[in-house]
């Protein structure tokens, strides 16, 4: 399906006017004075808009940690300070484990790398869900969301970069209760919500799969 106006020969969509750095940090803000097409083709009058991207690339990849033979997925848990600032039921959600893609970075070691660091186990293979923009209005990151095969084991155990003052707790369970916490409002990470939603409609044909390939 096509969106967007339609143009002529030669008409630009947009037209970036001038940038401007207003915040250099952790998180960099620009500020970008543009000119949009209408959809009867005129240009708007200019106008301002700001956009913040992430230290690194701006992007992320993160991975719903699956073993298909235990048939066990992995949450993560961690101090959020915007879930304290929200007052959000709890200020260490439960998320899927995921990073920040370094510039110049491939999403897909950013994503292996990162389950290491905060699980401790080891993909044995990796799919792609999706990807999406969490606040496109505002943020320019870019969230790869993947599926990867684990051995899950047991025990949970307590993860993360020490330099980078991580402090995380594995969760193994089942895709039934997790799926159940889902449905009960107790996921309230937006990348965790978008890859249990494709794992309650994709789980039974992704364990079918995999298994059948490991034999």
């Amino acid at each position: 399906m096509k969106t967007g106006p339609d143009l002529a020969t030669g008409e630009e969509a947009v037209e970036i006017l001038g940038k401007q750095e207003l915040h250099k940090g952790f998180l960099t803000v620009e500020r970008y004075t543009v000119r949009s097409r209408r959809y009867d083709g005129s240009l708007t009058d200019s106008y301002t808009r700001d956009l913040m991207t992430s230290l690194e690339s701006g992007c992320a990849s993160c991975v719903l940690p699956y073993d298909p033979v235990a048939d066990k997925i992995i949450l993560i848990e961690q101090f959020r300070l915007v879930h304290h600032v929200r007052e959000r039921h709890s200020a260490w959600p439960l998320e899927i484990p995921g990073g920040l893609i370094k510039v110049g970075g491939d999403p897909v070691d950013t994503a292996r790398r990162e389950v290491e660091e905060e699980t401790g186990r080891s993909l044995l293979r990796l799919e792609k869900i999706t990807e999406f923009l969490p606040a496109a209005a505002e943020f320019t990151a870019v969230i790869h969301i993947y599926v990867g095969e684990i051995e899950a084991g047991e025990g949970g155990g307590v993860h993360g970069l020490e330099e980078e003052d991580e402090n995380i707790k594995v969760h193994v369970l089942s895709p039934r209760d997790a799926i159940k916490l889902l449905d009960t409002g107790r996921i309230g990470d937006g990348k965790t919500q978008i890859a249990l939603h494709w794992l309650a409609r994709h789980h039974e044909a992704l364990r079918t799969r995999w298994l059948a390939e490991r034999a």
